[in-house]
Order: structure tokens, then sequence, then C-alpha cells
């Protein structure tokens, strides 16, 4: 097993520079790839075409040490430079144990194309992420995280300081790109063992930056025991150069999803659905279609906008000049809060900003 920052335990490219990498058809099959100090797989295109990547019915990661280093991700495949993948899939797999890091990263830098990644089928136990799958530059990635844990096996992630069980990133650097991801059908903790989604992070977490364009189908996924953090907390914050106007549209539909925290008021709740619309220097332009998700129906949480434990359970804002907005769905509402109150089912609440608009919004393929 590799035991220092130089040694993965499988990497196919190099970490830096512009080595090709590997290209045409990969798989990767009944492997088991472990407890390596660094990276346990370790795969960087910068240029060329994989046509077909498979990973099925493997074990990658396990047992690094917490905090230690060189601890790093169990997987990490970055398309870099002007690569290109054209479809990808894990399935049947385990990313387990793998200290404060990623279980999974899937990244996508410059002007590289990372699409379709299907992640599907797979358990992810104990990792500080479970899996992520972020975009910088002008780079263009499209995954679907699809059905990942069961009611009897959820997924976890019970590293302290995890951000999330799911992660979704933008770099504020980005000059452009897009991501569309599907995250569908996921069980994420279980109610009866506490900080089972997360110990101290999100359920899944999606944070939009820079010129990014983002569209999210966010549906049927049921979410427990993040009790110090949301159960799905969604930001789309634009570009930290100001000036710009509205550097980005983010679509995203939030549908069928079951959500609690299981947070005590010892814990001081979040929301157990958080959308926010923000600026933080050149704003973001969010629309959003919600509806038939079930959140609790006690307003408890110390949450946006009075942070007092009165708050909402499924929470849309709108910040710093930002621009918000949420379909209508029929029958028509007055408000954005009574869209939200008439075809979801739980404690709501929607900033007076907040529009309302016709639709349709775009979805993801």
């Amino acid at each position: 097993n590799g035991t220092t920052t130089a040694h993965d335990g499988l990497r196919l490219g190099e970490t830096s520079g512009s080595v090709v990498g590997v290209t045409g058809t990969v798989t990767i099959s009944n492997s088991n790839i472990t407890v390596n100090a660094h990276n346990d797989v370790h795969i960087r295109n910068t240029s060329g075409t994989i046509s077909s990547f498979s990973i099925t019915n493997s074990t990658i990661g396990g047992f690094k040490t917490p905090g230690a280093s060189p601890a790093a991700n169990a997987m990490v495949f970055e398309g870099s430079g002007t690569s290109i993948l054209t479809a990808g899939s894990i399935t049947g797999s385990t990313f387990s144990n793998n200290s404060s890091e990623r279980g999974l990263e899937i990244q996508a830098h410059d002007t590289a194309t990372v699409g379709t990644f299907t992640v599907s089928g797979n358990m992810f136990t104990n990792n500080g992420i479970g899996a992520s799958f972020t975009q910088d530059n002008s780079a263009n990635i499209t995954f679907k995280f699809l059905n990942n844990g069961t009611a009897v096996n959820p997924l976890t992630t019970n590293v302290a300081n995890a951000l999330a069980m799911v992660n979704v990133f933008a770099s504020a650097a980005s000059t452009g790109g897009t991501i569309v991801g599907t995250i569908s059908g996921n069980h994420i903790g279980n109610a009866a063992v506490t900080g089972s989604g997360s110990t101290t992070g999100n359920g899944i977490r999606v944070f939009g930056q820079g010129k990014t364009t983002v569209t999210l189908l966010i549906d049927g996924n049921t979410i427990r025991q993040t009790p110090k953090a949301r159960g799905i907390d969604l930001q789309f914050v634009g570009s930290t150069t100001g000036g710009l106007g509205i550097v980005s549209t983010n679509d995203v539909t939030i549908t069928n999803n079951d959500v609690a925290t299981n947070g005590t008021p010892a814990d001081f709740p979040l929301a157990a659905i958080f959308l926010a619309a923000d600026n933080q220097g050149s704003p973001a332009k969010v629309r959003a279609n919600i509806h038939d998700n079930t959140v609790p129906a006690t307003a408890n949480t110390f949450d946006y906008p009075t942070f007092d434990g009165s708050d909402a359970q499924l929470i849309y804002v709108e910040l710093g000049g930002a621009t918000a907005e949420l379909v209508d769905n029929a029958p028509g509402s007055a408000t954005a809060l009574a869209e939200l109150q008439s075809h979801n089912t739980g404690a709501m609440y929607a900033d007076p900003g907040v529009a309302l608009i016709a639709g349709p919004i775009t979805t993801p393929p």
C-alpha cells in the first residue's frame, strides 16, 4: 500500500503537467483498492477522449487515520485541459472509511468536458464527503447520482466537520461552463442513529459560484440525521467580482424529497431544505420548481430569517440584490410562500421578494 503523498493505489495519468493519461475504454471491475495513504485511485487526463469509463463491483478506500497526513481521497477522477469523457459509470461498489476526505471526487477543470457520469447503486460509508462533483474555469460536467444507499443501509458520513454526503461545487473563479446534475432516489442517514446522515454537515450541499450555470434535479431522496446542519442546502452566490450584473442563471427542481435533520434544541438545528439566491460581488439568478416535498411541520429551526429557534423547515430566500423566482404550479398562488405551502408538506418560508413565474424551467436530460 502507498505510504506517502507520492503513492496512490492506482494512478492513470499524472497529478500535474500535460500528460494525456488514458484514452479509449477504461474498465475496473471486481477490484479491491484500499488503505493507501494517499488516493486509492487517481485518474487524470489533459487531452484526448475516454469514450467509456466504468467501475463495477469494487471496493475503494478504507481506514485512513482521521486527520493524519497524507490522507487523501478514495477516488479522484479529473478531466483537465481539453480532455473529454463521453460517458462514465460506477455501480455496485463501496467507498468507505476514508478519513476526513472524500469517498468519490469527480472534477472538471480548464475547458474539459465530463459527461455523463452516472453513479448508481453504490454504498458510501464513513467518509468526510461521500461523493463530490466540482467544476472550475469554463469546464462542463454532467452527472447522475441515483439510488445509492437503501432504507436498510443508508449512506452515512460520520466524520466530524464533514461538509456533506453529496457535494456539488462551482469555483468562485469560474469564467463560464456548466454543471448539469440529477440527485435522485438516494437514502442518506438512519433516523434511529444520531448523526448517521452527517455528524456536522449537510445531507446534500450545492454551492454555485462564479459564472457557472447550474441545472439540477433533486428528486425522491430520503434524508435523516444531519442534526447540526441542513438536510438539503443549495446556495447560488455569483461572482466575487463586482459590477457584472447577473452572472449566472441557475434552474433547480426540488421534488418528492422526504427530509428531516432530527436536530434537538441543543444542536441548534437548521432547516431541512434551504435554497438561496445570493450575491458575493455580482449576483446569481435562481429559478426553482419546488413541490411534493415533506419536511417537519414544526417551525423550530435556528435558520433564516430570525435565527431564534422559530424558523421554518423549507426556506427559499433572496439576498443581496440577487434574483429568486419560483414556478407557480396549478392551482395558482398569490405569493411564493403560498405556493410552497400549497404544494409541499411541513413548515414553509419564502422571502417576500421571491417572484412567481409561469415556468417551465430547464431540467436535466
